[in-house]
């Protein structure tokens, strides 16, 4: 309906325009200039021809003279492919030089020539237009001023225009006066184009601080608004040809495409089109492609896709701004009041253009006023949009501070609930727990030991909820243990066996050799080997009750001591005369350690033995001995350059009691055992590093919260 509105609107007024024509008169008179402070206007002192056959030359206009007819008004032709000539006498009683001026700089080709006095021949003063190389257009009056030649009688001026854009009419709105009273005169249209320009500029400027401030993407879009704005204003006035090169102005349309999409663009995100009308927004999208067509300047008659253009961007914002006041929206009432002169002057305009009427002020100075009034109303609309967006934000946070407080009401409410609810839980379960405890007191008066279990039961049944882990732990560690300590119980009793065996032989056969009349030195050597095996069996006997020594659980309270002396203490206990040659040293980055200082004793003991006993017979022997502590944990290290053992081969029975590497040497093969066993009995580790005559290294890590196993 809004639509149907809008298209009657503009056929009204494009029928009105049609009506208000312009006629032809009669043969003018000569132009006679008195007075140099005004101008004279030619409109009524101007003869037109439009040579449609373009057969017209400056040689022979002359013969076309009796074509040449007078119009009312400023004369509009309708710019087909045709030379449109017109022609004036002037008769000039001042002595400053004059200027033909042309208020229409979209004029593509104009050349101008003058008769000279008592001679035949037309000379050219001057070929310019908007597609030339516009020598004559004037910096500060934007149009086209020509200088006439002097002359002190009556002087007759041809000119021939035309146009490239075959389907615009165009305007030949022409004036003739001195330079200064051109300058004078138009001073405010100057003054207006820069304040326009200035104005714009200045929005640009203060929104682009508050899109820094706010960060809005309304604010990003409109910049990009007003920076198309300010280009299309400044190729409007023409102010662009002064510092850029003319291919970019001359014969082109691309600021007004560039206008437009950014116009669209702006408007679809303040209105917030496509929350409330996806239609419309699926709509914008042609009309995003006609304007995008238009900048790229492909179309060979841009006047038409002009007015498509103008209609449907125009008809689009229109039907917006009134769907936001059907709907009562602030928005749309406002932006109403920053349109309405915009789409005025885009009908006059349009109407304008097309060739129906004209007016200076509005070919002139209507487009940028109105960007320039549309510009100061929006940028108050986005601030206002800013500030209530603000208030909203403000009282959205206010409703949910509001939630919040109620929200934290219910819950402590609900927390009261519960609390009394687990209250009078708790107080049933004393109650229950007191009744538990009467019935405990009755069944343990019945029985003693059941009294006992039911005692431990209630006890367990507090600690349950803490314990039940560290139980199943220790449990699983204890049944490791204990198949651990089964492991090693049945593989003593294998060696035990096994080494009890052959002490026992021994006695045996030797006592079923001995004579016991004899006094012969055959008994006393039995006597002698029985007294070895004896003492053999003792020995196999004091390594089992080591090994189970070392098996039993005891605590064992930790003490603080000094590891260097300590060591050394070891060291020299082990050191015999025959050992004297080998070197040893201790390093330590602390001075005590808090252990336990029997199993560290026999640690140590049983790893410097074994470096002693198994020395390099081919190598000064040394004995390095090192403690790192740290904060968890202490590593005792233990290397030396000894016979070492291929450790690929015995790995798996490093740690086995009673096996022994080196037959050679004297020993149990316990030292190992008993070494692992005191080092697991301080929640430690133990490492064996060795390689054939290349030195033996032991690790010992045992941390500092050291507890028996």
């Amino acid at each position: 309906m809004m639509g149907n509105i809008v298209l009657l609107f503009l056929i009204w007024s494009h029928g009105f325009f049609l009506v208000w024509g312009h006629g032809i008169t009669t043969q003018p008179d000569a132009v006679k200039l008195t007075s140099k402070h005004k101008l004279k206007d030619l409109n009524q002192s101007v003869q037109f021809w439009v040579d449609s056959s373009n057969n017209a030359t400056p040689e022979n206009i002359k013969e076309f003279d009796q074509r040449f007819r007078a119009y009312t008004g400023v004369p509009k032709f309708n710019g087909k492919y045709e030379n449109v000539w017109f022609r004036f006498t002037y008769t000039s009683f001042i002595d400053e030089k004059l200027f033909l001026w042309l208020n229409n700089r979209w004029l593509d080709h104009i050349e101008i020539f003058y008769v000279p006095h008592q001679q035949g021949g037309l000379i050219l003063l001057e070929k310019t237009g908007h597609a030339e190389l516009a020598t004559a257009l004037n910096n500060s009056t934007l149009r086209y001023l020509i200088q006439l030649p002097d002359a002190s009688g009556p002087t007759t001026i041809y000119g021939k225009i035309k146009n490239d854009n075959i389907s615009t009419p165009f305007w030949v709105p022409l004036k003739i006066g001195t330079y200064r009273t051109f300058i004078q005169t138009y001073q405010y249209s100057m003054v207006l184009s820069i304040g326009a320009i200035g104005i714009i500029l200045a929005m640009l400027l203060y929104n682009a601080m508050l899109l820094i401030t706010i960060r809005d993407k309304v604010y990003f879009y409109y910049i990009v608004y007003i920076l198309s704005a300010l280009i299309f204003v400044i190729y409007r006035t023409g102010y662009g040809n002064g510092f850029l090169k003319d291919a970019l102005w001359r014969n082109s349309h691309w600021p007004v495409g560039i206008f437009f999409t950014c116009l669209l663009l702006f408007i679809i995100n303040l209105f917030e089109v496509r929350q409330w009308n996806k239609w419309m927004l699926k709509l914008s999208y042609p009309v995003f492609f006609l304007c995008i067509l238009f900048v790229l300047e492909i179309f060979p008659n841009s006047a038409i896709v002009y007015y498509l253009m103008s209609i449907l961007v125009l008809g689009y914002i229109l039907y917006c701004i009134l769907y936001l006041i059907f709907k009562k929206s602030s928005l749309g009432t406002s932006s109403l009041v920053a349109w309405l002169p915009m789409l005025i002057t885009g009908i006059l305009y349009m109407f304008m253009v097309s060739g129906h009427f004209f007016n200076e002020f509005i070919e002139t100075h209507s487009v940028e006023l109105s960007i320039c009034w549309q510009l100061i109303v929006f940028s108050l609309i986005i601030g206002n949009r800013y500030n209530a967006l603000k208030e909203e934000k403000i009282q959205i946070q206010q409703r949910n501070l509001e939630i919040v407080e109620n929200q934290n009401k219910v819950l402590e409410e609900t927390v009261a609930q519960r609390t009394k609810i687990i209250s009078d839980r708790n107080q049933e379960l004393h109650i229950k727990q007191q009744k538990i405890r009467d019935q405990t007191k009755l069944l343990q008066n019945q029985n003693k030991e059941l009294y006992e279990s039911r005692e431990i039961i209630a006890k367990h049944n507090k600690r349950l909820e803490t314990e039940v882990a560290y139980r199943t732990a220790a449990l699983s560690k204890s049944i490791q243990s204990l198949n651990k300590q089964y492991l090693q119980l049945e593989q003593f009793s294998y060696i035990a066996a096994h080494n009890l065996r052959a002490p026992v032989a021994r006695i045996l056969g030797l006592t079923s050799l001995f004579d016991k009349k004899s006094t012969s030195r055959d008994n006393i050597h039995i006597i002698g080997e029985l007294a070895n095996a004896a003492s053999d069996l003792d020995g196999v006997i004091k390594d089992m009750g080591k090994i189970i020594e070392a098996q039993k659980i005891s605590e064992i309270p930790k003490e603080e001591i000094e590891f260097k002396p300590f060591v050394k203490n070891i060291i020299e206990r082990l050191i015999s005369k025959q050992t004297q040659h080998i070197k040893w040293k201790i390093n330590s980055n602390t001075d005590r350690i808090t252990t336990i200082k029997p199993y560290l004793d026999n640690i140590l003991t049983n790893i410097i033995s074994n470096s002693i006993k198994y020395q390099s017979p081919i190598r000064k022997p040394w004995i390095d001995i090192q403690l790192r502590a740290k904060e968890e944990e202490h590593c005792i290290i233990v290397k030396d350059n000894g016979m070492g053992f291929d450790q690929k081969k015995l790995d798996s029975k490093l740690f086995v009691p009673f096996q022994r590497f080196n037959i050679d040497k004297p020993g149990k093969g316990l030292g190992l055992y008993l070494i692992k066993t005191h080092v697991e009995a301080m929640n430690g580790t133990v490492q064996i590093e060795s390689q054939v005559n290349n030195g033996t290294k032991v690790t010992v890590q045992l941390p500092v919260n050291q507890l028996n196993n």
